[in-house]
């Protein structure tokens, strides 16, 4: 498992949610609610390791009336 924190800014007041999943590979359930700290949102995340040791990940923020799909990369 790799645990890290994720921030986000953004000025809407709506709730935001993220998930993550690999392109080919199921990685179980992964999806958390960003709350507002009074600067910005905030979650706790904690990730599987693929069995094959694939670190490419696609993250879903959803933001109540639109979805951004960004790639990234773990280490």
């Amino acid at each position: 498992m790799q645990k890290f924190s994720l921030d986000v800014q953004a000025l809407q007041k709506a709730d935001l949610y993220v998930s993550f999943q690999m392109q080919g590979m199921d990685m179980g359930p992964n999806r958390y609610r960003l709350l507002w700290n009074g600067k910005q949102w905030h979650a706790d995340v904690m990730l599987p390791a693929c069995v094959r040791g694939r670190h490419d990940w696609l993250l879903r923020l959803e933001t109540g009336d639109r979805v951004y799909d960004i790639p990234f990369v773990s280490q």
